[in-house]
């Protein structure tokens, strides 16, 4: 973070830092919840990164994409993390002095009080973004490979389909040479 100048932002600060010495037990609760998470804000750099660096030049040994939505996956599996590890504050956020602490652990579709900060659709977004895409097992390795869910691209599932027809027929000239 970078030093603050202002004295109301010096002054807001404080009190944010205040509250989570006053709730020393939520605040550690959260710290234990976020340790195993990964540093979101250099994933999401790093996802930009990909888009950025790699449409300028050709890529001949790695799929970017696959990469992309690789990480991609990660951060959504840390993002449905976060909601369960701010609970502890989430919980207390009524009693902060701070406005700004409180914003950042309100929802902003919090129709009893001022809007906040958290994003309180961000469950419903994962899911339903996660629902687009499958993962599936490449030939018995760990490795996996994200296809669209059947329906959501017409010209995938015709390709699909015409795959898994010359997989058939590759598969009765076989047996018939066995």
């Amino acid at each position: 973070m970078a030093p603050l100048l202002k004295i109301d932002e010096i002054k807001a600060r404080q009190q944010a830092v205040e509250d989570m010495i006053n709730f020393q037990h939520e605040t550690d609760v959260v710290r234990v919840r976020l340790k195993p998470l990964h540093d979101l804000e250099r994933m999401l750099a790093k996802i930009f990164m990909y888009s950025a660096k790699h449409k300028s030049k050709a890529i001949y040994f790695e799929d970017v994409s696959l990469i992309k939505l690789k990480d991609f996956r990660v951060l959504l599996t840390d993002f449905k993390k976060i909601e369960f590890a701010l609970a502890p504050l989430i919980n207390q956020r009524h009693c902060f002095k701070s406005p700004r602490l409180r914003a950042l652990l309100s929802p902003n579709d919090d129709e009893e009080e001022e809007p906040g900060l958290f994003p309180g659709d961000l469950m419903l977004a994962i899911e339903s973004f996660e629902q687009l895409i499958i993962w599936k097992k490449v030939g018995g390795t760990d490795k996996e490979i994200p296809e669209p869910k059947p329906g959501f691209d017409a010209d995938f599932d015709s390709n699909n389909e015409k795959v898994n027809l010359i997989k058939k027929e590759l598969d009765s000239i076989l047996m018939d040479v066995q």
